[in-house]
C-alpha cells in the first residue's frame, strides 16, 4: 500500500504523543516518567505528602516529624551533657577524696615512727663518745648513753684521791677518762677498759634487742597501714571504673543514636536509587514503542 502524504502526518503526530508532548502540551508516556522521576529524586516529593528533604539528617519527613526529631536529638544531648557533668563531679570528688585519705596514711606513719622511737630509742641515738686517754694519746673509744656517762662522771670518776680523773673536752664533743687515777702514780688501764667494754657490750645488748622490737613494731604498723593503703586502692579503682563505664555507656548511646540516623539515611538513599531506576526503566520502555 502506498502511504499518502496524510497517512504519513497522522502516524507522526500519534509518535510524537507518545514519546512525549503533543502540540498541545498535553504529557505523554515519557513525559510522565520524567515527571515521577523528579518528584522522587528531587529535592521535593509529590505535594500531597507534604514532606521534603532536610539536609542536616538526609532524611524526607513532614515539618512536624523534623521538629519532633530535633526536639529528641536536643534532649538526649542535653542528658548526655548533665550526665557527663555529674561524672566529672564525682571524679573530682573521689580524687579529692582519694587525696584526703592518703594524707592521712602519710601521716600516721610519721606517727608510727615517732611512737616507737620513744618506746624502744632509735638504734645509736643519744650515745656519746668515750675516750680512754693516757696523757695526750688515745688508747680506745667506746660508746655509752649520755645518761651512764653522767653517773659515772659523778658518782665514780673524779672522787678524789684513788678515782679516774675524767672531763667532757672538745666542746662536749668527747668524754675523756684518764687512766692515772688521782694521786696515785702508776697508770691503771686494764681496769678501766675491761669496764667500759663491759658496760658498752651491756649497751650494745640493749640497743640490739631495743632495735629488733622496734623493727618488729613498726614492720608490724607498718603492715597495717599498707593493707589499709590497698583497700583505698582497691576502693578508688571500683569507683573509677564506675564511672569509666558510665562514660562508655553515654558514648554508646551516642553512637548509636548516630548509626540510626546514618541507618535512615542509607535506606533513604537506597530507595531514591530503586526509585530512579524504576523510573529510567519506565522512560526507556516508553521511548522503545
Amino acid at each position: 500500500m502506498v502511504m499518502t502524504a496524510s497517512m504519513r502526518r497522522y502516524l507522526n503526530k500519534t509518535r510524537q504523543q507518545r514519546l512525549g508532548a503533543d502540540e498541545e502540551g498535553s504529557l505523554g508516556l515519557m513525559g510522565r516518567a520524567r515527571s515521577r522521576q523528579a518528584s522522587v529524586v528531587g529535592n521535593r516529593v509529590p505535594e500531597e505528602y507534604e514532606t521534603q528533604m532536610y539536609d542536616e539528617f538526609g532524611l524526607i519527613m513532614t515539618p512536624e516529624q523534623h521538629g519532633t526529631l530535633q526536639a529528641e536529638l536536643e534532649r538526649s544531648r542535653k542528658a548526655r551533657a548533665e550526665a557527663q557533668a555529674k561524672l566529672n563531679e564525682q571524679q573530682s570528688k573521689i580524687d579529692a577524696m582519694y587525696l584526703e585519705k592518703q594524707k592521712m596514711l602519710d601521716a600516721q606513719r610519721g606517727k608510727i615512727d615517732s611512737e616507737i622511737a620513744k618506746a624502744y630509742g632509735s638504734g645509736d641515738d643519744g650515745l656519746e663518745t668515750v675516750r680512754v686517754v693516757s696523757g695526750n694519746n688515745v688508747e680506745a673509744t667506746y660508746k655509752l648513753p649520755k645518761e651512764a656517762i653522767s653517773k659515772l662522771d659523778t658518782q665514780v670518776f673524779n672522787q678524789g684521791e684513788g678515782s679516774y680523773t675524767a672531763n667532757w673536752v672538745d666542746d662536749g664533743k668527747h668524754y675523756n677518762i684518764d687512766t692515772k687515777p688521782a694521786g696515785i702514780d702508776d697508770r691503771y688501764g686494764k681496769e678501766l677498759h675491761e669496764s667500759l667494754k663491759d658496760a658498752q657490750s651491756q649497751i650494745g645488748l640493749e640497743s640490739d634487742h631495743q632495735k629488733a622490737m622496734a623493727d618488729k613494731a613498726r614492720a608490724a604498723a607498718y603492715g597495717q597501714l599498707g593493707e589499709a593503703s590497698k583497700a583505698l586502692d582497691n576502693e578508688m579503682s571500683m569507683y573509677r571504673s564506675q564511672i569509666d563505664d558510665s562514660r562508655a555507656a553515654i558514648k554508646a548511646a551516642e553512637a548509636a543514636e548516630q548509626k540510626q540516623l546514618a541507618d535512615a539515611k542509607a535506606r533513604l538513599e537506597e530507595s531514591i536509587g530503586k526509585s530512579r531506576g524504576t523510573a529510567l526503566n519506565i522512560g526507556y520502555k516508553g521511548t522503545g514503542r
